[in-house]
C-alpha cells in the first residue's frame, strides 16, 4: 500500500507545526532564541548530509547504511519538535535493520518528504 504524501504548499508552511512548539520551547527555556537558532543551523547542515546518505543507500539496496543515517538523525528531529520526520526515519530505519529492500524505496521518500516538509518552518528559526 503506497502512502500519499500532504502536499507541500511552501506559501502557507513558515511557522512550526503546533506539534514542535513544545520541543522548540523547551529549547528555548535552555539557552533562548540563539540556542534554538545553533541547533537548527547545526541540524540542518546534518540532516541535509544524512538524508543524501540514506537516498544513497536505498538506491543501492543497502537497508543497513539507510537504518544507520536514518538513526542518526530521527532523535534529533524530534528534539526540535519534527515529529513527522523523525517517524518517517523510523520507518527506514525499520526497514532497513529489517532488510526490506521492497519497503525501503517508499519509506526513503516519505523521509524526504517530511524532511521538505520541516526545512519550510525550520529555515526561519536559524
Amino acid at each position: 500500500m503506497r502512502r500519499k504524501h500532504r502536499p507541500l504548499d511552501r506559501a502557507l508552511v513558515t511557522e512550526p507545526p503546533a506539534s514542535a512548539l513544545p520541543a522548540l520551547d523547551t529549547l528555548r527555556s535552555l539557552g533562548g532564541d540563539e540556542f534554538v537558532q545553533s541547533m537548527v543551523q547545526t541540524f540542518l547542515e546534518y540532516a541535509t548530509e544524512r538524508m543524501q546518505a540514506i537516498r544513497t543507500a536505498t538506491d543501492a539496496g543497502d537497508g543497513s547504511e539507510a537504518a544507520k543515517a536514518a538513526h542518526s538523525i530521527k532523535a534529533s528531529a524530534a528534539q526540535l519538535g519534527a515529529m513527522d520526520m523523525s517517524a518517517a526515519c523510523a520507518a527506514v530505519e525499520q526497514a532497513g535493520k529489517a532488510g526490506d529492500v521492497a519497503a525501503l524505496p517508499q519509506a526513503t521518500a516519505a523521509a524526504e518528504h517530511e524532511f521538505a516538509a520541516a526545512v519550510l518552518w525550520l529555515n526561519p528559526l536559524r
